[in-house]
């Protein structure tokens, strides 16, 4: 309390400081402002900490209560979970013609039909077992269900490309069981961690119960790049002791300002956590910083669900095995340096013993040679020649010399390499250095062939372990990104702190999942829209929650399931530990307009020139269009058989027309801009996107395209068309998010008498949908229906009944766009 009212008279002394000053004084003041202010953060945290050690204990209790909650809650989830387990019986397996190079689709013919729908069953994730085995023994045999038929009965199960997952290795009759759920485990220890006061990050319970937040240190100009919003948002993530949120609707450029968050870290050296809900989510953060050349390791137990092909580069085995091959050719050049060396020791070490016998020789002889010209050499050879003993003398003589000459040969060579003269050389010396000498070579060559040993050692069991390279590979890493679950699925990972975990999609991203990563860092920073997709709830478990008698006195349970974590406390932080990206560079300011009157109160800028977001295509003239059905008699939509599902033909076939005129017209230059230079861009079939609420609506958009584009562009070859089908990205709202294109076609689906929209009454999939297109959105709904209906207020702050935003659509796109109301004919413009 002290260092709080100390700050409220300091703040009234600086405002009177800093008027009338001159520029150096002003200087002089600021600086002494900065030393102050961080002499009252210190004094803040002190005071922080002493509460913490004086906290009652009923304020300890409520800590306590609601971990407790919280992990009973994820136990009732886990139980529902297993309720709901997959245990299909099958008794074949036939093969398809889906596959590429990712993998495989199989049909499994089933026993006998199962007690879930196809809703049910689609998008879940098994483990094939043979006859007698059970999930854990072949976790390598997974796959994804993408279809189910009740009549025949069977699943088509996507498998990836493995040689354990082809059809001669899978066993041809066994079970599909669910996937193990690993999840609420992490999620649980991670609250048993806050309850015991252990984690990491002992503020988290402060700000969840409290609200109460570190105090700011000192805000620095550190970010090098980006416009304001992005500049500051990057400076209050360096500033920031705990916990930032960092709101960033579509296109404001979240990647750009993680990228250089890491950077600064990175350069303080901190070890940074990128995480978020999703594998696409880190995997598009990881890809900018491998582009960067950022050290990074993308921890997943499975390298399939990595989306991003460049980010493969840094998955921790492949990591490990690059790290392995690295040490082991580094170990392979010691080796051989070792091994040359030790050839190149042994003749010297032969010459230098050959030195040793011949150094003491050397003395002799000089002595003999000396001895015999002192005695008038010339003379006594007169005599020599006379005795018998001449022939042997001469021997003796010319083995002398060669001796003599070899000694010479040595000596020369000695005193070059140590670089002297000869003449400088006392001889008795020189036999103890070559002695000394060899001594050290021979030393030297024991040396080595035992490092040789050792390391022919060390690389037998490099091949089979590696634990240490684990350990060594984190200790140098100081970038890594993982799910939030992953992040603490591996060893190494389990026993990590973090100084920092940034957090991406965080809007879509329950307390349950964000409180894994958020536990087991120092400082948090939380980066999201909850304005854009919530998380997806689970109506059962809301239902089951609801009815269980432990969970009666709880009020508002089904937040924690349907209210992201970003959502909850964005609204009530202080503004010091929050801030907006304010300026989208993706798309036309035609589409981002209607955007940021509707969901940002029109605080949503547009920073990029629509000259570079034109498409100068027939049809493609104004960005934004709505093709109206109201007026078609089959505009109506159809349930799927068994209330799986909702699909809509008439809105299909006018949504495949349309995209055909598109693509009939590709591929197509355009100009684009980058901030600093003007560069070509070709839009080609990848280039375009469409999307649709509902799975069943894909299908039958697929079913229409294909012949359609065999018509149109083919010249009626299927295989060709099937290539260009493939090339379109065709996908729900909620699989598209993160990711955009150039053209994107979207077709609303419901339309009935009763005016129904099931969830597209949450019009934050409206959000996301219009702000994928970069340059043309064309739309495709009945009017009637999106602007009667009665569905309810979505649970976000500030919003208002679905037929008010869609009402202010169809507004928009006649004054800013283009609205079309169809007949028969497809009709004319209004």
């Amino acid at each position: 309390m002290l260092g709080r009212t100390a700050r409220f008279r300091h703040n009234k002394k600086i405002s009177l400081a800093r008027k009338g000053q001159s520029g150096v004084e002003l200087a002089y003041v600021e600086q002494f402002i900065s030393r102050v202010d961080s002499y009252f953060c210190l004094l803040g945290q002190v005071e922080l900490e002493r509460e913490e050690e004086q906290r009652p204990e009923e304020e300890q209790q409520k800590r306590v209560d609601y971990c407790t909650l919280h992990c009973d809650l994820i136990d009732a989830e886990a139980a529902l979970e297993q309720e709901k387990a997959i245990r299909l019986s099958y008794r074949g397996i036939e093969s398809t013609d889906q596959f590429n190079a990712e993998g495989g689709t199989y049909c499994f013919l089933l026993a006998e039909p199962s007690s879930q729908s196809g809703q049910e069953l689609e998008g879940q994730g098994v483990v094939l077992c043979g006859l007698g085995e059970e999930p854990g023994e072949n976790s390598r045999r997974t796959g994804t269900i993408v279809r189910y038929e009740s009549q025949r009965p069977a699943v088509w199960v996507k498998l990836p490309q493995r040689r354990e997952c082809t059809l001669d290795a899978l066993p041809k009759e066994g079970t599909l069981f669910s996937r193990p759920n690993i999840g609420y485990a992490i999620q649980k220890s991670a609250f048993q961690t806050l309850a015991e006061d252990k984690a990491v990050n002992r503020s988290i319970l402060d700000i969840l119960l409290e609200g109460r937040y570190a105090p700011m240190g000192p805000v620095e100009q550190v970010a090098r790049k980006g416009n304001p919003a992005q500049k500051r948002a990057v400076d209050l993530a360096v500033a920031t002791k705990d916990f930032l949120l960092v709101q960033g609707p579509p296109g404001t450029g979240k990647t750009t300002i993680i990228i250089e968050m890491v950077r600064l870290f990175v350069d303080r050296g901190m070890r940074v956590l990128i995480s978020s809900k999703n594998n696409l989510a880190v995997d598009n953060v990881l890809e900018k910083l491998v582009e960067k050349q950022v050290d990074c390791v993308r921890l997943t137990t499975d390298e399939e669900k990595i989306q991003v092909p460049v980010v493969r580069e840094v998955w921790t085995n492949r990591k490990l095995l690059t790290m392995q091959r690295n040490v082991l050719l580094n170990s392979g050049r010691q080796r051989a340096r070792l091994e040359e060396e030790l050839t190149e020791l042994a003749p010297q070490i032969s010459a230098l013993q050959d030195c040793a016998q011949s150094a003491g020789r050397y003395q002799e002889l000089l002595e003999e040679r000396r001895r015999l010209m002192g005695q008038r050499l010339w003379m006594k050879l007169l005599a020599l020649f006379r005795s018998k003993r001449t022939k042997e003398w001469e021997q003796e003589l010319e083995h002398t010399e060669e001796r003599l000459a070899f000694a010479r040969e040595l000596l020369a060579r000695y005193c070059v390499e140590h670089g002297m003269g000869s003449r400088d050389v006392d001889v008795g010396q020189l036999a103890t250095d070559i002695l000394r000498e060899l001594a050290d070579l021979q030393a030297k060559e024991r040396t080595w062939r035992a490092r040789l040993q050792l390391l022919s050692q060390w690389e037998r069991e490099l091949q089979n372990r590696c634990e240490e390279l684990e350990d060594a590979l984190f200790a140098q890493v100081k970038v890594i990104g993982a799910t939030c679950i992953s992040s603490e699925t591996d060893r190494n990972f389990k026993k990590l702190e973090y100084d920092v975990a940034i957090v991406d999609e965080s809007g879509q991203i329950t307390l349950h999942d964000v409180i894994v990563p958020m536990a087991k860092a120092r400082k948090v920073i939380l980066i999201g829209d909850h304005l854009q997709l919530p998380p997806v709830s689970d109506s059962d478990l809301i239902r089951r929650m609801e009815e269980d008698e432990r969970f009666q006195q709880e009020e508002g349970l089904d937040r924690y399931y349907s209210v992201s974590l970003f959502e909850e406390l964005f609204e009530r932080a202080p503004e010091a530990n929050k801030v907006m990206l304010d300026t989208q560079f993706r798309m036309h300011s035609s589409i981002a307009r209607y955007i940021s009157d509707q969901f940002y109160h029109g605080t949503y800028q547009t920073g990029c020139l629509d000259e570079y977001r034109v498409l100068p295509l027939r049809g493609g003239e104004a960005p934004i269009r709505f093709l109206d059905t109201i007026g078609l008699p089959d505009k109506e939509e159809t349930m799927a058989e068994g209330g799986e599902g909702v699909y809509n033909d008439c809105e299909a076939r006018i949504l495949v027309d349309e995209t055909v005129k598109i693509l009939k017209q590709l591929p197509y230059v355009v100009k684009d801009f980058d901030g600093s230079r003007e560069f070509d861009v070709e839009l080609n079939y990848r280039s375009v996107g469409i999307i649709t609420p509902y799975k069943k609506q894909i299908g039958r958009i697929r079913k229409f395209l294909l012949p359609a584009l065999a018509r149109e562009l083919c010249e009626g070859d299927k295989l060709h068309a099937q290539e260009i089908l493939d090339r379109i990205d065709i996908a729900t709202v909620d699989s598209f998010q993160g990711r955009d294109k150039e053209i994107i076609f979207y077709c609303f689906v419901r339309s009935s008498p009763q005016h129904g929209i099931g969830f597209e009454s949450e019009v934050r999939r409206l959000n996301v949908t219009m702000t994928r297109a970069r340059r043309l959105l064309v739309m495709v709904g009945d009017s009637e229906t999106l602007t009667q209906t009665r569905a309810k207020k979505p649970p976000f702050q500030g919003s208002r009944y679905p037929r008010e935003y869609f009402s202010a659509l169809l507004d928009y796109c006649r004054q800013n766009g283009v609205y079309q109301r169809l007949e028969v004919s497809h009709g004319k413009e209004e």
